[in-house]
């Protein structure tokens, strides 16, 4: 609260001064700039990727887990570029319908390193899979190839599968 006092039968608040510097604000131009040349200009920039992505895969494996999870990991490398941008590992199984996407960001990846998940299949009668990886500058621009395709055999459960009751 403004402070009052009383002064040779006067009677002084702080709203005076709060009007004079008002005052002083509004004739010295209040936020506006003097000059509009000297106003800097603030540019968004997106930066694409320095050299085109390329990942080498190698040592592809997959088995089955629990609950009939396949489990599929690959070792990769990126041989140009680095991990910047959007990824999607595709997994497919040659004779099925059914196949797995992991999407990844950049910053989920190093620049060499095994990616690992599982996927739950439609059929899991699959002997056979393939690996390969695309990458986007944004998701909504589509993903292109940018590594090899490998390939490997699902290796045999090691564990017996409960049999499904009528």
């Amino acid at each position: 609260m403004l402070a009052m006092v009383a002064e040779r039968g006067r009677l002084r608040s702080g709203w005076g001064c709060l009007l004079v510097a008002t005052a002083g604000w509004l004739v010295s131009g209040g936020c506006q700039p003097s000059d509009p040349a000297t106003v800097p200009v603030i540019r968004a920039t997106t930066a694409g990727p320095a050299e085109p992505g390329a990942i080498e895969l190698s040592e592809p494996r997959a088995h089955f887990g629990p609950d009939d999870v396949l489990q599929f990991e690959v070792k990769y490398r990126f041989t140009s570029g680095g991990p910047t941008n959007f990824y999607c590992a595709e997994v497919q199984f040659p004779g099925s319908e059914s196949f797995g996407v992991k999407y990844m960001e950049g910053w989920e990846l190093k620049p060499e390193g095994t990616l690992r998940d599982g996927l739950i299949l439609q059929s899991p009668d699959v002997e056979d899979f393939e690996i390969r990886v695309t990458e986007a500058f944004l998701p909504q621009d589509g993903y292109k190839p940018i590594s090899n395709v490998v390939r490997g055999k699902v290796e045999p459960r090691s564990f017996p599968v409960a049999a499904e009751a009528d």
